[in-house]
């Protein structure tokens, strides 16, 4: 038997950073509820981005009265869930969901992103209705 003991020592190169959020993995097809303490008083509405980390991007934005909200990831990568409340044209900063000091994984703080990765390819169906 063969063991092998991997360690890290020195420093990483400068292109490396550690993370210590909790990843939620799942495919494509699968939707994740997103929720959030709501803000009193109530705003108008809050705003509600995916941001694609590798892309860095946005995605487009969606508007709810209220918590929670369903989402669907719009392709593969890593995504952090970005919200805000809305008064008319008055906005409050972003919470992002990998701020540890705001963010809450199985009621502790935590930080928190999203991991999506194509579904698999469904049954063929051969001869069928196209």
């Amino acid at each position: 038997m063969i063991t092998a003991i991997l360690a890290v020592s020195g420093v990483p190169a400068a292109a490396f950073e550690a993370k210590d959020f909790v990843t939620y993995f799942g495919t494509t097809d699968e939707s994740i509820t997103v929720s959030w303490d709501e803000n009193s008083p109530a705003p108008e509405r809050y705003e509600v981005v995916l941001y694609h980390v590798e892309r860095r991007t946005d995605g487009p934005s969606v508007s709810v009265v209220l918590p929670p909200i369903v989402l669907r990831l719009p392709r593969t990568g890593h995504y952090i869930a970005k919200i805000r409340a809305c008064d008319g044209e008055d906005y409050s900063e972003w919470a992002e969901s990998i701020d540890p000091a705001i963010a809450v994984v199985d009621g502790q703080p935590r930080g928190w992103w999203i991991y999506g990765h194509v579904a698999p390819p469904g049954t063929p169906i051969i001869g069928g209705k196209k």
